[in-house]
């Protein structure tokens, strides 16, 4: 890893570790998204990031006492002094943090955008629990179907590579996540 350039904030987000492969992180999407999000400004050189997968059913004392809180947890430091690092837990203040920070790489989503990927999750999550013949799994798939296919329809109505521009935005960071 390269050394942080001192005139960069360091930012550390604390993840969900894996449960199958503990050095990585979990599937969860709101610790994808921030993960996300923060790599493309990691990549921008708006920031360093460190990324600490933590293990949440038997948590790093280290970590349990100084955040007390559930990742994901998200910590800037401009100055390496922990007495003014910024501790950050709640998503909304996440993100009102990060655009206020690290306003280089705009990752404002068009509104359109936003409102055609509303219900994918809505749609995505009841057929992946549906149970082998389950006699709606069918209504499941179509209504997934039906949510995808605006999607796409949006994109060719778009031209664009992702769902606001050909620049990844917030809602290409929230909708990725929850689709693996």
């Amino acid at each position: 890893m390269e050394p942080a350039n001192p005139l960069v904030t360091s930012v550390a987000l604390f993840v969900t570790r894996s449960e199958i492969d503990f050095s990585h992180r979990s599937p969860s999407p709101i610790c994808q998204r921030w993960f996300m999000v923060l790599y493309l400004k990691s990549e921008a050189k708006e920031l360093a990031l460190t990324v600490y997968p933590v293990n949440m059913k038997n948590p790093e004392q280290e970590f349990k006492k100084a955040y007390n809180s559930s990742p994901p947890v998200v910590v800037f430091d401009e100055t390496n002094d922990k007495s003014s690092q910024v501790v950050l837990t709640d998503n909304r203040d996440i993100d009102a943090e990060i655009s206020k920070r690290f306003p280089v790489t705009n990752m404002s989503s068009l509104k359109e955008a936003e409102d055609v990927c509303s219900n994918v999750y809505i749609k995505f999550h009841p057929y992946l629990k549906s149970q082998v013949g389950d006699p709606q799994e069918q209504i499941k798939l179509r209504s997934l179907l039906s949510e995808f296919k605006r999607i796409n329809d949006y994109l060719e109505e778009m031209g664009t590579k992702f769902l606001s521009g050909d620049e990844m935005t917030f809602v290409d960071c929230d909708v990725m996540p929850k689709l693996q």
